[in-house]
């Protein structure tokens, strides 16, 4: 069990040369402070590697700041050494809100960051930017990967992640690194990208149609399994008639 908070800047669970497995529950960084939700570690030479696992309740909160403490919002899940593994099944993760000199409540602490170490990004909702240094991250997914330097995206300078996640949980995110996301992407499961892509558009309206979207594409993707490709354009494309 896990604090609801903490009153500093250090996580409110630290996980190191150990495994976690998060089923339900709320965790919160720091008030004030941009503490981390949690920390994922490995010592040098260790024996057990750390492992944690967020399954489809799980909560998780970077800490938000306050000038008086800090100005910089606290990240969700920070991943920090060579070994250590975090595996993302389903759950909210949510980054910490910042301050400007004009305003607090900026979001600009990280959903998930990766010094070293690996990411498996297969569902879960995702509020903040992803960073990696040097580790790595895998997503799975009928999910694209739209480089910063490909004007084509019109993604302002940002490198994106969108799409629908595994779980079928919709995937619009900034990605900063220099390696780019490994993508498992199975085109016998999922549409064509550029039909996943206006899906993922038109749920980030309220709209029963965006709703619709991500349900047709979850539903897609267990008959595809069966290999009725043709089918799972029609329930896709049956959206936009």
């Amino acid at each position: 069990t896990a604090p609801s908070s903490v009153d500093n800047g250090e996580s409110a669970i630290r996980i190191e040369d150990a495994t976690f497995l998060g089923v339900n529950g709320t965790i919160r960084g720091g008030a004030n402070f941009g503490g981390v939700g949690v920390t994922v570690t490995t010592t040098r030479n260790s024996n057990t590697p750390s492992t944690a696992i967020f399954d489809t309740a799980i909560r998780i909160y970077g800490g938000d700041a306050s000038r008086n403490e800090t100005t910089q919002g606290g990240d969700a899940i920070q991943i920090l050494q060579s070994g250590s593994v975090g595996t993302f099944l389903g759950g909210q993760i949510v980054a910490g809100k910042g301050c400007t000199q004009e305003v607090c409540g900026v979001v600009d602490g990280y959903a998930l960051k990766i010094i070293q170490g690996r990411a498996v990004v297969k569902g879960g909702v995702f509020q903040g930017e992803f960073y990696n240094l040097q580790g790595s991250i895998q997503i799975y997914g009928c999910v694209t990967f739209h480089d910063k330097d490909d004007d084509t995206n019109n993604n302002d300078g940002r490198s994106r992640i969108k799409g629908v996640l595994s779980d079928g949980s919709v995937i619009n995110v900034v990605y900063v690194g220099d390696d780019k996301p490994e993508i498992i992407y199975d085109e016998l499961v999922c549409p064509p990208p550029d039909v996943t892509e206006a899906a993922v558009a038109a749920s980030d309206t309220s709209s029963s149609v965006g709703r619709a979207a991500t349900a047709s594409l979850v539903h897609a993707r267990s008959i595809a399994s069966l290999g009725l490709f043709s089918i799972i354009l029609l329930n896709v494309m049956a959206i936009w008639l």
